[in-house]
């Protein structure tokens, strides 16, 4: 019975793991403030302006007007 729960705990953290990852990523970047609302700024082939960042997501307005939503993973 022990060794069953060491196991699941051990499971559960494994499950948790990318979760705490991405909020903790996310966070550092909504207190670092790399970019800001209203910055013009480009990720990969898309650019437009900054309109809204959140703990998981930045949102940008494309030149064409469509919203983009660019969400933080954390990468080793």
């Amino acid at each position: 019975m022990v060794a069953g729960q060491g196991i699941g705990g051990f499971a559960v953290a494994l499950a948790i793991r990318p979760t705490l990852e991405n909020l903790t990523g996310g966070s550092m970047l909504y207190m670092d403030q790399p970019v800001r609302v209203g910055d013009f700024c480009s990720c990969g082939d898309k650019t437009g302006t900054v309109e809204n960042i959140d703990v998981r997501t930045t949102k940008i307005r494309a030149l064409d007007r469509t919203l983009i939503a660019i969400k933080y993973y954390y990468m080793n």
